[in-house]
């Protein structure tokens, strides 16, 4: 089982990444991979097990519970997941026109999937990079996190209102988001970002907010838990969250010194990395802050990384950057799919 479970995940992996790589020499037309990309992904990800993902058993009973309960019931508290009422109510709407699990699970999957694609082929420069990234980082997140990914998918179809400054448009996407994942709200951060002209010069008041936030946010925390709390819990100081601070600092001093990233494709994506490295100083002293990063994260690793290697001239540095991020990619995907992972990606089992 657990030999078939490698198997069948990076077969997923190679197949979509093979697809997308041809249509780049003009094999087949890009819009005609990712068609056939869409549905490898959501096949998998509608006929999985109810236990391939730790939270994906309490989204069908959310579903069945749904079936029996009334419109005006609806925005009391229900059993299984928390209070976010859009979500509440895109469950019972899909009940009023099936009581199927599978229906159910492949129209969330569908709509969600659906979306990062399209964001991908929008944004990104290198799609085949892209889409090796999405399915090694984010894709197996789908599995478990089902709302906060969905939000999260939502969210980037704003990427146009915020490049082109609508804000009334940009802001009604997040709130449709917030409904699904409260957590969505805090992407309306990225629209301050957005107008400020020359983002380089914002470089050094992030760092300072940065280790302003590492040395004095635990009793900013404790204030934030005071008005707001859902469960989340400090960390012990042991460190965690630094390796990929520093990480995300080594990205961001790359694009700040080596990139125009005032270009209008780029400060969505620039925006993302500076508020993704003042999230990982606060994710020192409370966990919350490290899940809302994920948010940020797919951007800085699925968007903005292929595109700067897409700004490297010359070709042989270019290979070896994309070499490089394709090692890093895989080697999380497998470690990802460690057996005692528990979010229970692994091993993979069919629902029927």
């Amino acid at each position: 089982m657990v030999l078939f479970s490698i198997i069948f995940y990076f077969s997923i992996l190679f197949l979509s990444v093979s697809m997308m790589f041809c249509s780049a020499y003009k094999i087949f037309s890009k819009k005609v991979a990712l068609v056939f990309i869409f549905f490898i992904l959501v096949l998998v990800s509608t006929f999985r097990g109810e236990k391939v993902g730790a939270d994906f058993g309490n989204y069908i009973k959310l579903f069945i519970h749904f079936q029996n309960c009334e419109w005006n019931n609806l925005f009391k508290k229900q059993p299984y997941v928390n209070q976010d009422y859009g979500y509440y109510i895109l469950t019972k709407i899909i009940t009023e026109y099936t009581n199927n699990n599978i229906i159910f699970v492949a129209f969330i999957a569908s709509l969600t999937i659906f979306l990062y694609l399209r964001n991908i082929y929008k944004e990104s420069r290198i799609t085949w990079l892209s889409l090796l990234a999405f399915i090694a980082l984010t894709y197996l997140g789908t599995f478990n996190l089902v709302r906060q990914y969905l939000a999260m998918a939502i969210l980037y179809f704003s990427f146009d209102y915020l490049k082109d400054k609508k804000a009334l448009y940009f802001f009604i996407t997040v709130f449709i988001a917030s409904s699904i994942q409260i957590s969505a709200l805090s992407f309306i951060l990225m629209y301050p970002f957005m107008l400020v002209k020359n983002n380089k010069k914002l470089f050094p008041f992030v760092l300072l907010v940065c280790l302003t936030l590492y040395l004095f946010g635990s009793s900013v925390m404790q204030f934030g838990l005071g008005i707001y709390n859902r469960g989340y819990s400090f960390n012990d100081g042991s460190g965690e969250g630094l390796k990929l601070f520093f990480l995300l600092l080594t990205i961001c001093c790359t694009s700040i010194f080596f990139v125009d990233t005032n270009k209008k494709e780029f400060k969505p994506q620039i925006a993302a990395l500076y508020i993704a490295l003042i999230n990982q100083s606060l994710s020192y002293h409370l966990t919350m802050f490290g899940r809302l990063n994920f948010i940020y994260s797919y951007i800085v690793f699925v968007l903005l990384i292929p595109n700067l290697i897409s700004e490297i001239r010359n070709k042989m540095y270019r290979l070896t950057f994309i070499t490089i991020y394709m090692m890093f990619c895989l080697l999380i995907y497998l470690l990802s799919l460690n057996i005692n992972n528990p979010s229970r990606f692994f091993p993979y089992y069919f629902c029927f």
